[in-house]
């Protein structure tokens, strides 16, 4: 009976099934075997049982992988008969390259009690928001520095292409590490950089998707928060600022709007922000760039209905400082309460119409009572 070399792994039990490369679900994916040794094919090659949804499949005998191989084996030269890739293949390996595995994001979503930014969230919101909070943006913890936190960069698709680490001083804000020479550096990385200084220092090799990840994929390829889209039934308003953890904290205190966040402002273009096209999106930018922030959004028009809140720059807040930092000293938490005479804070203003923060008697905003 003539077998092939490359076949595909037959179900062995859970362990036998893997994350697809292109849907991200988990225990769906079958990858094909070398029958000679038997040893897995690069993680590309394979095919997702989810025919209908999904429907990836990559054979290494369509592709000229086989055959390569077999060429290279017999001491020619292999390059010469592997085809050039169709435009079809070329997106495909495109985006498989700037996918991070469905097992790292979802090993993430623990050990809150050991992550300064969901404990920073407790102390403003109390447990119950802190929880909702934490499933709405998929924020995970990371063991890079003790007490990081993780900000998943998912695509609407669900789709995960990257992970922010930041680690947290107990008032929010970015810890920053001091030299001898009296410089300092902030505690911000990338979920990428950790797991390659993590296989370096244990002397081990790149696995294959890593070092295409790495090779291949921008730093925050997409919007923070973009899942909330799917979930998003009533067309709020997008609002969009720079942080990450400033979206979280504003989502908390704000939920009239659909909290994301851009990174940097170098990042705010056209192919970030295609997800909203036709939406309405208040542009919420820190202390001192409200001028730049608004140049960019008469360059976006065409895309969506922009608003640039001049709000910081109205209440002369701290230079650099952020909407989060903003909130947090001027909105009381749920364990505080304003004294008499508090009133409605007209504080930012969108389409001609007023957005109002209404704190009531228990010091917190009454849409948080609904």
């Amino acid at each position: 009976m003539n077998e092939y070399r490359y076949y595909l792994q037959p179900y062995r039990g859970p362990g036998s099934r893997h994350t697809c490369p292109q849907c991200q679900r988990p225990k769906k994916y079958i990858r094909y075997l070398d029958r000679t040794n038997g040893e897995a094919l690069p993680y590309a090659y394979g095919k997702c049982e989810r025919l209908n949804n999904c429907g990836y499949h990559l054979n290494p005998y369509q592709d000229g992988y086989a055959k390569a191989i077999w060429k290279n084996e017999n001491g020619q030269d292999w390059r010469a008969v592997v085809p050039p890739p169709t435009a079809k293949q070329q997106a495909n390996q495109s985006k498989r390259s700037t996918v991070i595995p469905f097992e790292i994001f979802e090993s993430s979503l623990k050990n809150y009690h050991n992550n300064r930014f969901a404990q920073y969230l407790q102390r403003l919101f109390g447990t119950e928001m802190t929880e909702s909070l934490l499933r709405q943006f998929h924020i995970g913890t990371s063991k890079f520095w003790p007490g990081a936190t993780v900000f998943w960069l998912i695509e609407e698709n669900r789709t995960i292409v990257g992970g922010q680490i930041v680690l947290f001083d107990d008032n929010g804000h970015t810890q920053k590490k001091n030299y001898p020479d009296g410089s300092q550096q902030r505690c911000n990385s990338w979920v990428h950089t950790a797991l390659k200084k993590s296989y370096q220092q244990a002397n081990q090799p790149l696995p294959e998707w890593l070092a295409d990840y790495i090779e291949r994929s921008p730093k925050f390829p997409c919007l923070f928060g973009l899942p909330q889209l799917k979930a998003d039934k009533t067309k709020r308003p997008i609002a969009i600022v720079e942080a990450a953890k400033t979206a979280v904290i504003a989502s908390g205190y704000l939920p009239e709007f659909v909290w994301m966040a851009v990174g940097s402002l170098s990042y705010l273009n056209a192919a970030r922000l295609s997800p909203l096209k036709g939406r309405e999106v208040v542009l919420f930018p820190d202390r001192g760039g409200y001028e730049r922030w608004r140049q960019k959004a008469t360059e976006l028009g065409s895309l969506a209905h922009f608003e640039v809140s001049d709000l910081l720059e109205r209440k002369n807040a701290a230079p650099g400082s952020d909407l989060a930092d903003y909130l947090v000293q001027s909105t009381p938490n749920k364990e505080r309460s304003l004294p008499p005479g508090h009133h409605i804070e007209q504080w930012v203003r969108y389409d001609g119409e007023v957005i109002t923060n209404i704190i009531n008697e228990h010091g917190y905003p009454a849409s948080w009572d609904e």
